[in-house]
């Protein structure tokens, strides 16, 4: 799976040079991942994890953008033991994803030259789990066959791009962005441990925010 990922990565940076004739944009990214996933018992996005991917995007209007990601990203959930929790709990979960993001300038909504120049964007990935190991106090565990995990995830994003380079102040890119994110899967990672389902829960869920820089190039 990790050989897929990488050749799908390569791909990617093939179309984008060949797109680059046809008024597309492109680079790379890569960030912190905080994360938690409920249904756990702790509180707090306390697993600390990492993203790095592609991207293409091309001008839609005068102020917006689509982008095209694919990524690899690391979500999960952490528990390190306390006075008022005394689990020490481990769990990691590895997706490659694709998503689509409608970004949009601000620049028409202030005077401010700085906050011009900055986007917002909100967008919906698909994510293929690659990888899963859950551990508490040491013992792995695996409740794969009592709980399978869901292969496919559906998320939805929302987040802000703030400038930090552009009009080749790097010789190496074109523009570069502080990006911050926040999001919440809409398909659940597998089900409740009691098994239990309500009529907008279904299991488990994932909640990150991510912050990372992204290279125009």
């Amino acid at each position: 799976m990790q050989y897929f990922i990488i050749v799908l990565i390569i791909k990617l940076l093939f179309i984008y040079t060949d797109l680059q004739a046809q008024s597309f944009d492109g680079g790379f990214k890569a960030g912190l991942v905080a994360s938690e996933v409920s249904g756990d018992q702790l509180s707090g996005p306390h697993k600390l994890g990492f993203y790095a991917g592609v991207f293409t995007n091309r001008e839609i209007t005068n102020f917006s953008k689509l982008q095209l990601e694919l990524k690899y990203i690391s979500k999960g959930s952490r528990g390190v033991p306390s006075e008022t929790q005394p689990r020490d709990y481990r769990f990691n979960l590895d997706y490659t994803e694709i998503a689509l993001f409608f970004k949009h300038n601000l620049l028409r909504y202030s005077s401010q030259s700085y906050i011009q120049k900055m986007s917002v964007e909100i967008g919906l990935s698909m994510g293929v789990l690659v990888s899963a190991y859950e551990e508490e106090d040491g013992l792995e565990l695996d409740f794969s066959n009592e709980r399978p995990y869901n292969i496919i995830e559906g998320s939805i994003w929302g987040g802000l791009y703030f400038p930090v380079f552009d009009n080749m102040d790097i010789p190496f890119a074109k523009e570069v962005n502080l990006n911050f994110r926040f999001s919440n899967s809409v398909t659940p990672v597998r089900q409740h441990a009691s098994g239990q389902v309500y009529w907008y829960n279904w299991g488990q869920y994932h909640t990150l925010w991510t912050f990372g820089i992204e290279f125009t190039i």
